[in-house]
């Protein structure tokens, strides 16, 4: 088994001119089969909701199944986020396997926190939100490769079985780009790299979001990638968008709007034509972005009706290159 593994690595991960490959992690593992994860977790899934606190660990046993291998860890478990954990019926969670385990099974033992998103509640209207999160993550790395992974995955526990995925965890994406996580908790938009960081600026607009900021940190992850003076954002937690758009997600009261299907420009220190430069690299995407939305509800009527409803709506609001413009400083 551990043999196999580390050839599917190998092949995900080729070794580069005078250059070691990258060291795998169970994410890479996973990641590289190109399954959907079976994850079986055995805790008192209960009292999870129930902690006062959400850093609270919890102890548990993991198996998972993916590329024809089992591998059983040991691991704790915790509740994570914010508004879920007050509106949801099912907590996001963050898996922190054990060290040793890892090593045991040939993974890099420093790679051991994984965060899941699980559905709202299991119910129909749960799954969609969960269905429509994932596509955002979809859609971002289609728009830029610098993003978070995802897995997608199932989640067994004694009660019930949930549709889950999973998100590269920033340790992960800093070991990634061989390079390290932003160590504070304040940034200027200035420390980031002009083209991701205008980019993601558009990529929230256009899905209608607005739960980000750059300053402090909120539902950005920032890596320092190789060598480069500058950090690259990686965005995530999109439960508040337009364009999930689950009944819990209101617009924060400084933006002065009533509703999270309202955009609204959240860029700082970016002129005009910076942001019409990634409005034409985003049209030259156009067809690329539909074909992903049919892909994920082609066999959902009413679910990729909405989808398509909100490209439609950023599309012709792009067509207007001076209100565009005029959204930069």
């Amino acid at each position: 088994q551990p043999m196999r593994l580390l050839l599917t690595l190998l092949l995900a991960f080729p070794i580069a001119t005078n250059a070691q490959a990258p060291s795998p992690s169970l994410f890479d593992a996973v990641h590289a089969s190109g399954d959907t994860l079976r994850l079986i977790l055995e805790t008192d899934f209960r009292q999870l909701p129930r902690a006062q606190s959400k850093r609270k660990y919890f102890r548990a046993t993991t198996r998972l199944v993916f590329n024809g291998d089992t591998p059983e860890l040991a691991a704790r478990v915790r509740r994570r986020g914010n508004a879920r954990l007050e509106q949801c019926f099912l907590p996001g969670l963050k898996l922190r396997f054990n060290k040793a385990a890892l090593a045991r099974e040939g993974f890099i033992r420093e790679m051991n926190d994984w965060k899941l998103v699980l559905p709202c509640s299991n119910t129909n209207v749960g799954q969609r939100y969960l269905r429509r999160e994932a596509f955002a993550y979809r859609l971002y790395a289609l728009l830029h490769d610098h993003h978070l992974r995802t897995i997608p995955a199932v989640l067994n526990t004694t009660q019930d079985e949930y549709p889950i995925f999973l998100i590269e965890h920033p340790e992960q994406v800093a070991h990634r780009y061989r390079g390290n996580e932003f160590p504070n908790d304040k940034l200027s938009s200035r420390a980031l790299e002009r083209e991701s960081y205008v980019r993601l600026c558009l990529f929230n607009y256009m899905i209608q979001n607005t739960d980000f900021n750059v300053f402090n940190l909120h539902n950005l992850a920032v890596v320092a990638r190789d060598s480069a003076d500058l950090y690259t954002p990686f965005p995530y937690d999109f439960d508040y968008s337009g364009l999930v758009g689950t009944t819990y997600s209101i617009p924060a009261e400084a933006l002065g709007t009533k509703s999270v299907y309202q955009r609204v420009w959240r860029g700082r220190n970016i002129t005009g034509e910076e942001i019409l430069e990634q409005v034409d690299y985003f049209a030259s995407r156009k067809v690329d972005m539909y074909a992903l939305a049919t892909m994920f509800f082609g066999r959902e009527p009413a679910e990729y009706k909405r989808i398509i409803k909100m490209l439609d709506s950023y599309f012709r609001e792009a067509k207007d290159r001076k209100f565009m413009g005029r959204l930069g400083d």
